[in-house]
């Protein structure tokens, strides 16, 4: 037999909200309403910002 023993998670902005997702960068828990949605993954607020405060524009784009 296998047991799982699961641990409540609460988002780290909302603590009162009980949550089962995580940022994929940081890896604290975040709610539905904290989740940012990328290609790879789900971020949280502040690595989302962190992510476009250096960030590079790509070579080539015009404007």
């Amino acid at each position: 037999m296998t047991e799982t023993t699961s641990t409540t998670l609460h988002c780290y902005v909302h603590p009162t909200r009980e949550t089962m997702l995580r940022c994929k960068r940081c890896e604290r828990p975040i709610c539905a309403s904290c989740a940012q949605r990328t290609p790879t993954g789900y971020l949280c607020n502040e690595c989302v910002n962190q992510h476009k405060k250096y960030s590079i524009p790509r070579s080539g784009t015009t404007t």
